[in-house]
C-alpha cells in the first residue's frame, strides 16, 4: 500500500482545511481514474469533527483519527489504473482555478456561485455557509446578491447538479454510489428523486439513453 500524504505548518492546520483538501483530492482521483482506484485507509491527525456517517458518505474506506499525518492510503496496484478518457470534469476544475485568478470583478454573482458550487460538489462542503466563506462573503450578504440577481442558491446548486449528473452518467465507469457521493447526496435515492424530477427518467435509464445518444451523437 502506498499513501499520499499532506504536508500541513503546525501554525496553520485545521481540520476542516484537512477536510477539504483530502476529499477533493480524492475526488479528483476518483474522476481520473473513473472510479477504478480502490481506497484502502484515510487518516487525520484531528479529532472527528461531524458523524461518522458524514466521513462515511465521502470515503469508502476506513477512516483513522488521531494519526501522525493526514494521508490517503491506497494499493500499489491503484495506481497503475490507466487514466480515464473521460476527463473532461478535470479540465473543467483547471479552467475554474485559473479563470479564478482574474479579479472577481469580472463575473458575476451567479457566475462565482457556479464555479464554487462546481469545485465544492463531492467534498461534503457544499453547503451555503461553506460557499459563502469560499467566496469571503456573509451569509446573509451571498443570500441578498442571489436575490438582487432573481435567483436563489438552492436553485443555482440544482442546475449544477442536474449538469454534473448529465456529465456524470455519461460515464459509463462511474457508479451511481459515487455520482451520489459527488453529487453530495446522502443517498442514492435522493440522486434517483432528482433525475426523476430533471429528466423525468431514472438513473438507469438515462445511463441507457446517453450510451444511445453518444452512438448516433445526439443529446440528452
Amino acid at each position: 500500500e502506498l499513501g499520499l500524504v499532506f504536508t500541513f505548518l503546525e501554525d496553520y492546520y485545521r481540520p476542516q482545511v484537512a477536510e477539504h483538501g483530502v476529499a477533493l483530492t480524492w475526488r479528483i482521483a476518483t474522476l481520473l481514474s473513473g472510479g477504478r482506484c480502490p481506497l484502502h485507509e484515510v487518516r487525520f491527525m484531528h479529532r472527528a469533527v461531524a458523524p461518522m456517517r458524514t466521513y462515511r458518505a465521502r470515503f469508502d474506506a476506513p477512516i483513522i483519527f488521531g494519526a501522525n499525518d493526514v494521508a490517503l492510503v491506497v494499493s500499489a496496484d491503484g495506481l497503475e489504473v490507466p487514466i480515464s478518457e473521460n476527463i473532461e470534469e478535470l479540465r473543467n476544475i483547471a479552467t475554474r482555478y485559473l479563470e479564478g485568478r482574474q479579479p472577481r470583478e469580472r463575473a458575476g454573482i451567479t457566475v462565482r456561485v457556479r464555479s464554487a458550487l462546481e469545485a465544492l460538489l463531492g467534498t461534503g462542503a457544499s453547503g451555503q455557509r461553506e460557499l459563502a466563506r469560499t467566496l469571503h462573503l456573509h451569509p446573509r450578504t451571498l443570500q441578498r446578491r442571489l436575490r438582487e440577481a432573481g435567483t436563489t442558491f438552492e436553485a443555482i446548486k440544482d442546475e449544477v447538479r442536474r449538469d454534473l449528473a448529465q456529465r456524470y452518467l455519461s460515464n459509463p465507469d462511474l457508479p451511481l454510489n459515487q455520482i451520489t457521493v459527488l453529487l453530495d447526496y446522502s443517498e442514492q435515492s435522493a440522486l434517483g428523486r432528482s433525475c426523476r424530477r430533471w429528466f423525468d427518467a431514472t438513473p438507469q435509464q438515462i445511463r441507457a439513453r446517453l450510451s444511445c445518444n453518444s452512438m448516433d451523437g445526439s443529446d440528452l
